[in-house]
């Protein structure tokens, strides 16, 4: 795991204070939340790949299925059942559905995009040094 800094650039936060009004984020905390918010980055990449998967699979059976006449006879797993049916059948739903999930790439890239940006503008507002990361790239 990689150790994660943070300092606060409003000044050191009294912590024996008693009075009410918005407390600055605690260290720990401020350290818990650019950790999530890091993991969520990292679990959206992994779903995009996931997915671009997908999109390969759909291709390579599909190039297969266009070189083959429309009346033979293919199998598809819906579920968890293998059904019987023409390639003729099979070849729009594939196209579609490759469709669908190249649409979908592209919107969660665009999230994975703003979960990048509120990350480095996290990283930034707490002055959050990573371990190991070159001071000149942390500005």
């Amino acid at each position: 795991m990689t150790a994660v800094a943070a300092t606060s650039k409003a000044g050191a936060s009294s912590s024996s204070s008693g009075g009410g009004g918005a407390a600055a984020p605690k260290q720990e905390e401020i350290i818990r939340t650019f950790q999530r918010l890091r993991q969520e980055q990292h679990a959206m990449s992994e779903k995009v790949s996931e997915v671009k998967s997908q999109i390969s699979e759909h291709k390579s059976v599909i190039a297969a299925l266009e070189k083959v006449s429309g009346d033979r006879t293919c199998y598809r797993m819906v579920d968890q059942a293998l059904v019987e049916r023409k390639v003729a059948d099979v070849l729009p739903e594939l196209v579609l559905m490759k469709t669908n999930l190249e649409s979908t790439v592209a919107l969660m890239q665009q999230q994975l995009e703003k979960k990048g940006t509120e990350l480095v503008e996290y990283k930034a507002k707490y002055d959050i040094r990573i371990q190991g990361e070159n001071p000149a790239a942390a500005s």
